[in-house]
């Protein structure tokens, strides 16, 4: 990381970087929750029609994105750990 008093120009292209790695990755995990929400939906369809077997197929798919979702979250969450320690490193005083 660089500090902005140092080199602002390379300080401000590294938070844009992860500027884009946040929007990117905030993307992906709306991606993720639109998915499961919307296997939940269908999944709810297939039950009260008493089709098992798309239900049982829709319950692994859902089963799958849940996993995806938290993947996505952890890698949402991540990315803004690493915003605030460039953010927290870039306004730091020299002692």
């Amino acid at each position: 990381m660089t500090r902005a008093d140092r080199d602002p120009t390379q300080a401000e292209a590294a938070m844009q970087l992860l500027q884009d790695e946040a929007r990117r990755a905030d993307g992906a995990k709306d991606d993720a929750e639109k998915l499961v929400d919307d296997l939940e939906g269908e999944m709810d369809v297939a039950f009260a029609a008493g089709n098992d077997p798309a239900l049982t197929d829709l319950q692994n798919r859902h089963q799958q994105a849940e996993r995806d979702l938290e993947i996505a979250e952890q890698e949402f969450q991540s990315v803004m750990d690493q915003i605030g320690q460039h953010t927290q490193f870039w306004d730091e005083d020299e002692d």
